[in-house]
């Protein structure tokens, strides 16, 4: 992964996940009082739907100014919820185990 930066000058590494979709890892521009935060999780929405006998299917949205979707595709986390996890993401490494 290759260090760059957003338009207002924020760190950023961009990477696939397992699955091949596009994810981020960002320094958070949002002052929410807690100190330092990243950005970590999928770079874009991805929503899919079960159907028994279809499978899973990609469901097309729109994003526009009369229409708008939300979901959580990204965590927002500041220095000691990162430092809880990195143990067990060490482990993870370590032993394919958590």
């Amino acid at each position: 992964m290759k260090k760059q930066h957003t338009q207002r000058g924020f760190g950023i590494y961009e990477f696939k996940s397992a699955d091949g979709d596009d994810c981020i890892i960002q320094e958070s521009s949002l002052s929410t009082g807690q100190g330092a935060c990243i950005w970590l999780g999928a770079k874009e929405l991805k929503i899919e739907h079960f159907k028994a006998g279809q499978g899973w299917n990609t469901v097309e949205y729109v994003n526009n100014t009369e229409e708008h979707y939300v979901g959580n595709e990204r965590m927002h986390l500041n220095r000691e919820q990162v430092k809880a996890i990195l143990p067990i993401l060490q482990k993870f490494v370590d032993t394919g185990e958590i």
